[in-house]
């Protein structure tokens, strides 16, 4: 995630109920809020999806993902494939999906054992599991099997994603200007 903050994309901060551990920060990796609070917000209308994951604990994903306006810079976000799919069938701009695939099998069960305990850990490798097989509907699929590697290849795509972004932009004000002065579209040589 650093690596993507480090070249120019904002990070948006999505809610958790669970209790952060001890190397996350409020506000950084997750905004941290009682059962209570996610219920007042829930009804209140301002969260854009959410679900339950592993036991009892709610990840959601903030309204505001839906605002943006020309002076928004390009934004990353945490989901898992629910919300992303979410996202991208309900946003008017463009959302691109980028699947960070584990290097194993093996490394995804260590992985979750450090971080689970005995009855949740079934249920987070299952998830696991289920998320790699939606990994071919992302728009990017980059393997973690090499950190320079990897890097180098999300460095690839954003500056591909931002630049085919750009181009979009100067062809809709083209786009505009056509409408807006009349000019052709057909080719008057025919």
């Amino acid at each position: 995630m650093n690596h993507l903050l480090a070249e120019g994309l904002t990070k948006v901060v999505t809610y958790t109920t669970r209790a952060p551990r001890a190397d996350e920060v409020e506000g950084v990796d997750y905004r941290f809020i009682s059962e209570e609070t996610f219920r007042e917000y829930h009804t209140a209308g301002r969260f854009l999806e959410f679900n339950r994951t592993y036991g009892s604990s709610a990840y959601a994903s903030p309204f505001e993902l839906l605002d943006y306006d020309d002076a928004t810079t390009a934004q990353v976000v945490e989901l898992d494939p629910e919300g992303f799919f979410f996202l991208k069938s309900h946003s008017s701009r463009r959302v691109v999906g980028i699947f960070l695939l584990p290097p194993s099998i093996e490394e995804i069960d260590l992985r979750i054992t450090l971080r689970s305990d005995d009855v949740d850990r079934e249920a987070r490798l299952v998830a696991a599991h289920q998320q790699i097989a939606s990994a071919w509907q992302y728009d990017y699929v980059i393997s973690n099997r090499e950190l320079v590697t990897f890097l180098g290849d999300v460095t690839t795509v954003v500056a591909g994603v931002t630049s085919d972004s750009r181009g979009r932009d100067d062809l809709e004000q083209l786009m505009a200007r056509i409408r807006l002065e009349g000019l052709r579209l057909d080719n008057p040589a025919k």
